[in-house]
């Protein structure tokens, strides 16, 4: 072991400077994403996803991962979607008259779209799932298509899927949220995020410039340490309140059409089922 001399003179640093040790990429991004106690949710629409909460007990579930949070003592129970932020790439390469401008197009669609897509559904398995179903072979379609289905409708049901299968999975996980905060690729898109609040009858906080607040989390737990602030809850609370932050209500509306939907949407996998595979 170096000496404290030799370990300033080969670090740059003085003697006696503190030294914190920091946290992983889950832990890190757990907490950038405003959630520190039990009961609250995150969900990441990256190209796949997640949904991770935060709670005092380690899950037994065999598709929840357990890993440690950055508050002592509080655990995050992770669980892996394959199909989040995919969905929506597909869907716009699908339907966009070119590659170039895909993304505008499709988010021109989904502002002109209405809730429940006039009754088109999605199952977004495009790629099989691992959660809340374990099915490699399994694949996505549409349920409800008619001769009046609009390519708005198309666009608006496979995010809806994906919506769906998300709250499928929180209700697996078998915790009730207290909070749901949403970052990712997917948290991009507003439509989509007012879809999840209103699929989820909750309200979603989604937060700018997610890229960096992993960094911000690690440097949280220094002023922790340092009694800066008082505990991790004071920082989400920061990020919540600060202008990083957009909060989406549910529409009550738009709750009670969801709610009517989601049985069918539940009975959309079985069915398909049959269909794939061998």
């Amino acid at each position: 072991m170096a000496s404290i001399g030799t370990a300033a003179a080969e670090t740059g640093y003085l003697p006696g400077t503190p030294v914190y040790t920091g946290t992983g990429d889950a832990g890190a991004t757990t907490l950038a994403s405003g959630i520190s106690a039990d009961g609250e949710f995150n969900i990441n629409l990256g190209t796949s996803g997640w949904v991770a909460c935060v709670s005092d007990d380690v899950l037994p579930k065999g598709d929840v991962f357990n890993l440690a949070a950055m508050p002592e003592g509080v655990y995050i129970n992770v669980v892996p979607f394959f199909n989040a932020g995919n969905v929506h790439k597909w869907v716009s390469r699908a339907l966009a008259p070119s590659e170039q401008g895909k993304y505008d197009y499709v988010d021109r669609l989904l502002e002109e779209s209405e809730a429940g897509s006039h009754g088109t559904m999605f199952l977004p398995y495009l790629v099989g799932e691992r959660f809340p179903v374990v099915d490699t072979q399994i694949r996505g379609g549409y349920v409800g298509v008619t001769p009046e289905t609009t390519k708005q409708d198309l666009a608006r049901s496979a995010l809806e899927g994906v919506a769906f299968s998300i709250r499928q999975g929180i209700e697996s996980i078998g915790r009730v949220p207290g909070k749901i905060s949403l970052i990712g690729g997917g948290a991009r898109t507003p439509v989509w995020c007012q879809i999840l609040a209103d699929v989820l009858g909750h309200p979603v906080h989604v937060y700018r410039n997610s890229d960096y607040l992993p960094a911000v989390a690690i440097a949280a737990s220094v002023l922790v340490a340092q009694g800066e602030i008082g505990d991790y809850t004071e920082f989400t609370d920061t990020l919540q309140g600060s202008d990083n932050c957009v909060r989406y209500d549910p529409v009550p509306a738009n709750v009670e059409r969801y709610n009517r939907v989601y049985p069918r949407y539940l009975r959309v996998y079985p069915a398909l089922k049959t269909l794939c595979g061998d």
